[in-house]
């Protein structure tokens, strides 16, 4: 009897066992939040690439325009309206000056559009501060249970030593019997 239990039979309700369980579960719960910082960093890097997708074309859109924005294209706009209204000019410069006119009223446009695009850049931007945020938060959930793993690891060792020295003495025991 006294070798048998120096042995350690393999018993489910041992505190060896139990710790070692204890242990898996905590190790499978580290293993699911890791999955989900990947799901999250999957997120970011979705995110991350709409983003310089659209920064792209809103750098693209506005090389080639004078102006950046509605309020400066309306301002020349009206400008050149009343230049062609109260200035006498020949025809070749009065058609070089509507052109001009025709091609800001296409660049208003343009910067509509751009102006949207940077609405949606905004969202983005929020968006990957969010998804950040929460990918700090999963890996500072990680980080504690990576130390409730290290604590648990701790008592399954002591436990193993204690159990490796009982079966130490089984000789010792054979012996006597």
């Amino acid at each position: 009897e006294k070798i048998d239990s120096a042995l350690g039979k393999k018993d489910d309700g041992s505190p060896l066992a139990r710790e070692r369980d204890a242990l898996n579960k905590i190790k499978n719960q580290k293993g699911l939040m890791i999955e989900q910082k990947r799901q999250i960093r999957t997120r970011l890097e979705i995110v991350k690439a709409d983003g310089n997708r659209l920064i792209d074309q809103a750098k693209s859109a506005r090389s080639g325009m004078k102006f950046s924005n509605v309020a400066e294209i309306e301002k020349e706009i009206a400008r050149l309206q009343r230049k062609q209204e109260t200035q006498s000019m020949s025809l070749s410069d009065e058609k070089k000056l509507i052109k001009e006119i025709d091609f800001l009223t296409a660049s208003r446009r343009t910067a509509e559009e751009i102006a949207a695009k940077q609405d949606d850049i905004n969202i983005i931007k929020a968006d990957r501060k969010a998804i950040s945020a929460e990918l700090d938060a999963k890996n500072s959930e990680i980080d504690a249970i990576q130390k409730e793993v290290d604590a648990q690891a701790a008592v399954v060792k002591k436990l193993n030593e204690k159990q490796s020295n009982q079966r130490g003495q089984v000789g010792e025991l054979i012996k006597k019997r």
